[in-house]
């Protein structure tokens, strides 16, 4: 399968010592939805900042490269290696319907036969 790149909004909240944590990510369609999503979580009550960020890979075999920071919104911590893990299951999907899912069950299907 070829790559896919997955374009991902991270919001940043205090945590009760005062530092910047990560927040739940949301997967976005562009990377110009993941700006504007970023922009709007970052001035989103409870939150410091959000973060805009790209990764890409193979879904099926689970391969990634280094996420590729779009842009930062407010105030989020220097070192975000540690963050950007690609883990699309704590990710929430922001557009209606996500054809991911079945594009790869049909994949795995036409494999069997």
């Amino acid at each position: 399968m070829a790559d896919v790149t997955y374009y991902v909004a991270l919001p940043f909240q205090r945590d009760d010592s005062g530092s910047p944590v990560a927040g739940a990510a949301e997967e976005c369609q562009s990377s110009s939805g993941a700006l504007r999503r970023a922009e709007v979580l970052s001035k989103t009550a409870g939150c410091v900042g959000a973060v805009a960020f790209s990764r890409t890979g193979d879904p099926l075999i689970g391969e990634f490269g280094d996420a590729q920071m779009l842009r930062k919104f407010g105030d989020v911590p220097d070192d975000l290696s540690g963050l950007l893990e690609h883990d699309p299951e704590k990710w929430v999907p922001v557009f209606p319907r996500d054809k991911r899912e079945a594009f790869c069950a049909e994949i795995m299907l036409k494999q069997k036969r």
